[in-house]
């Protein structure tokens, strides 16, 4: 009887080892997929910071030139290069490296005047990913019911405001999620150009 009870013994150790042994496997499965899910998260939380981050830079950037330009009347003296703009206190510095200026996913910024109207001028970003298109194609530059918001080309395509004879309709602002998904590709190689006055 007793070797019967030791055999008895001994099996239900090596189950015990058995059922160890998987129970382990299946903590570190859940693990491994908690761990995945996590990254994940703060990956997507971090590119959501990005992108109000850029749509701040773009914010910014129009509200220090507009500022900086208002009692002049026109945009005539406004130059691109980056340390003038930094000089004029234009461009957040964070945005400049190497003389030159970069929004924060990592394209170029361009400013100048409008080539055809001194009463206005442009900023572009370049190198823009697809979630970073379609957010800033969409920014509401509206404010007390008025805007200095005068066009956006997203790519090559130009929707403006609509006044005067210009009506609302497919090209006209402001710019629809639907509208802005036509426009903006999946590649990371979209470009935005606003014009204010």
């Amino acid at each position: 009887a007793s070797d019967v009870y030791k055999r008895q013994q001994k099996k239900m150790k090596n189950n015990q080892k058995g059922a160890t042994m998987l129970e382990a496997i299946a903590t570190i499965s859940v693990v491994t997929v908690l761990a995945i899910a996590s990254i994940r998260l703060i990956g997507n939380l971090f590119d959501m910071f990005k992108q109000n981050t850029v749509a701040n830079e773009i914010r910014e950037i129009q509200k220090n030139i507009t500022s900086r330009f208002a009692l002049e009347g026109n945009y005539e003296t406004l130059k691109g290069d980056a340390e003038y703009l930094q000089k004029e206190r234009l461009v957040p510095n964070q945005m400049i490296a190497n003389k030159k200026i970069y929004h924060r996913l990592g394209g170029k910024v361009t400013i100048a005047t409008d080539s055809t109207n001194n009463l206005h001028y442009q900023v572009t970003f370049d190198s823009l990913n697809n979630r970073g298109c379609l957010n800033l194609a969409q920014i509401n530059w509206v404010i007390n019911q008025g805007t200095d918001l005068v066009a956006i080309q997203v790519n090559a395509k130009k929707f403006e405001q609509p006044v005067g004879n210009l009506t609302a309709g497919e090209n006209t602002l402001p710019l629809t999620m639907e509208k802005a998904a036509k426009v903006c590709n999946n590649k990371n190689d979209n470009t935005i150009t606003w014009t204010f006055q």
